[in-house]
């Protein structure tokens, strides 16, 4: 029997790896990834307001903003890095970005895609802009790493399983 759990917080490229590596052989760890609820129906919505019936989304959703002529936005992170193109888990997040690149582009329009297309695009192509793809967590999940990294002095948090 367990005498104890720890929660720690693990990047969703290292659970990636570890499920491509698990996927190798027939009795190795299952992994699920499970986005929220809110995600699921604001791609189901987008998707039906572009003209698309669906009503089941079977994957993790991700928004990007793309603009007529221009395609997929690029945007700074800062004063002296590289453009990405940033795909977000979270469609509020997205659409808070789309606000201020309509000031640019009126046209600029909110898509969304799915981890799993993502995934396939990046292992097969080689193009050069898909080194500026940008997996962006949730402003929701950043609060809770940062949340996580102030308790970690702690020695990450113990739980006792009942009985």
């Amino acid at each position: 029997m367990i005498n104890e759990l720890r929660i720690t917080t693990v990047g969703l490229g290292d659970i990636h790896k570890k499920s491509r590596e698990s996927a190798k052989h027939p009795n190795g760890l299952k992994f699920a990834f499970q986005p929220g609820q809110e995600e699921i129906k604001g791609a189901l919505a987008l998707l039906k307001q572009q003209g698309r019936k669906i009503d089941k989304f079977i994957s993790v959703p991700l928004f990007m903003i793309s603009a007529e002529g221009k395609g997929y936005i690029s945007i700074k992170r800062g004063p002296n890095q590289d453009e990405i193109i940033p795909l977000y888990f979270s469609k509020k997040d997205a659409q808070n970005l789309l606000k201020q690149v309509k000031k640019k582009y009126p046209k600029a329009k909110l898509e969304v895609g799915d981890i799993d297309g993502v995934l396939n695009v990046l292992y097969k192509r080689n193009d050069s802009w898909l080194s500026q793809v940008f997996l962006v967590p949730s402003s929701d999940s950043l609060q809770f790493f940062s949340q996580m990294q102030k308790t970690k002095d702690s020695n990450h948090k113990l739980l006792k399983p009942k009985g």
